[in-house]
């Protein structure tokens, strides 16, 4: 049952990245969100992939979103503070884009690595290795470009109509990231009107990777807190 309902969920989430890839959001429809629960919860790790999508399904669907958790996204289009990596993934046609990640997923895997972490992390060494051989999957590959070449589509919409946004959010964010600056997390809080941040140091951008324990607890306490 546990394998069906994940298979299932993979699926959902295929699904909405392709709708992401294709289609604006305003086309989304409540086909597309179909839990067969009346409220959840929801929490994405989001590294750029899934934050934006998050906040479009809160923003879409107020009444069966109780609360959002995102972290180290870009929902708005703010490449000042994306590092120069990010910036030439999301620019369409971009040699560089295609090299790193087509051409030398080697080189991409470990730039990932030695900018993602936090500076003298702790990580398995078995994680360590799947994290590098991630990158050399086609079908990854592929995802990654496509994702990130056409998520301008849900950043114009989702800063167009942030305002309306009326679930509780919380944004978290690793104080030493080196790929989304935490000034970005600052802005989101900022504008996202029920919101608030949670800055964790000594994390890089895979936050729940470096501060698992304090990660769980953050989100914990913000799940079991009164609804605002």
């Amino acid at each position: 049952m546990k394998k069906l309902y994940t298979n299932r969920f993979n699926l959902r989430l295929a699904l909405v990245l392709f709708l992401i890839c294709f289609f604006p959001p305003s086309t989304f429809s409540n086909s597309y969100f179909n839990t067969g629960q009346s409220s959840v919860t929801l929490l994405t790790e989001s590294n750029q992939v899934g934050g934006e999508e998050t906040l479009l399904v809160g923003l879409e669907y107020p009444d069966r979103v109780l609360k959002l958790a995102v972290m180290d996204g870009i929902p708005f289009p703010r490449p000042q503070y994306s590092s120069w990596e990010l910036r030439s993934f999301s620019k369409k046609g971009s040699i560089l884009g295609k090299a790193l990640v087509n051409w030398f997923p080697g080189i991409s895997s470990q730039i990932a690595r030695i900018k993602g972490f936090y500076r003298g992390h702790s990580i398995p060494k078995e994680v360590l290795k799947e994290f590098k051989l991630d990158g050399k999957s086609k079908t990854n590959q592929i995802s990654f470009l496509c994702y990130f070449q056409n998520f301008y589509k849900g950043q114009t919409y989702f800063e167009e109509q942030v305002k309306n946004l009326k679930t509780e959010v919380l944004v978290i964010w690793g104080r030493q990231d080196r790929f989304i600056n935490k000034k970005l997390g600052i802005e989101i809080a900022d504008r996202i009107p029920n919101s608030k941040l949670k800055i964790i140091d000594k994390a890089g951008h895979y936050v729940h990777m470096d501060k698992p324990k304090e990660l769980t607890s953050i989100v914990t306490e913000f799940i079991r807190s009164e609804r605002v």
